[in-house]
């Protein structure tokens, strides 16, 4: 299926996003921020129910969704003082978003297609997580999905990476060759946004 009908069928099945927003925490940390996502996991089960539709339970049907959401949302970090998680729903709205909320729309879709997956959260230099993304589990087979890397089933090389699949699982991943690519930094900042199903809610001013 061609990128323009997947786009068309894109803005045909996913409802805009109601812009709620709700103040949950002050004063996060890294782990907050992680715990922001899997908790973003769990409130969005019902978005893209039929757009999921449209992909393949395949190798190629991962590729298909990879390069929907490459092709089409556009990648905007966070500036320095907020930090924001958007629901399925309002990334596509806003059609731009950050790594978190690349991760949300694809894992969302494979939660749909019943495909296991894991958020794998990695560090660049030491071992703080400075990016996020999604490895799927296809018949045994590890494919990774990170929209923001240039590459389908490719990764970037980090230091150090924590999985957490669904749910609750986690294992920690130690890789002595190191790399940078140009990921958020979860450091200084003041605001963090999470979604809800109909959108995002937004963390109030907080020191790091």
């Amino acid at each position: 299926m061609t990128n323009d009908r997947l786009n068309r069928i894109a803005n045909t099945l996913i409802l805009p996003d109601e812009g709620k927003k709700e103040t949950i925490k002050t004063n996060f940390n890294t782990k907050d921020i992680i715990e922001a996502v899997l908790y973003a996991d769990e409130l969005v089960v019902e978005d893209l129910i039929e757009f999921s539709e449209y992909f393949e339970k395949s190798y190629s049907g991962l590729k298909s969704l990879w390069q929907f959401v490459k092709s089409n949302i556009k990648y905007k970090a966070d500036s320095i003082d907020a930090e924001v998680i958007k629901s399925p729903r309002s990334l596509w709205s806003k059609k731009q978003g950050d790594c978190k909320s690349f991760s949300l729309f694809i894992a969302t879709v494979l939660k749909q297609k019943g495909i296991p997956y894991s958020y794998r959260f990695a560090a660049y230099h030491g071992k703080t997580p400075t990016h996020v993304y999604i490895v799927a589990n296809l018949e045994g087979r590890e494919v990774i999905l990170d929209a923001v890397y240039h590459a389908f089933d490719r990764e970037d090389i980090y230091t150090y990476a924590i999985d957490y699949g669904m749910p609750g699982r986690k294992k920690s991943i130690l890789n002595p060759s190191e790399s940078y690519i140009g990921s958020i930094k979860l450091k200084s900042i003041s605001k963090l946004a999470l979604p809800l199903a109909v959108g995002y809610l937004i963390y109030n001013r907080l020191s790091v």
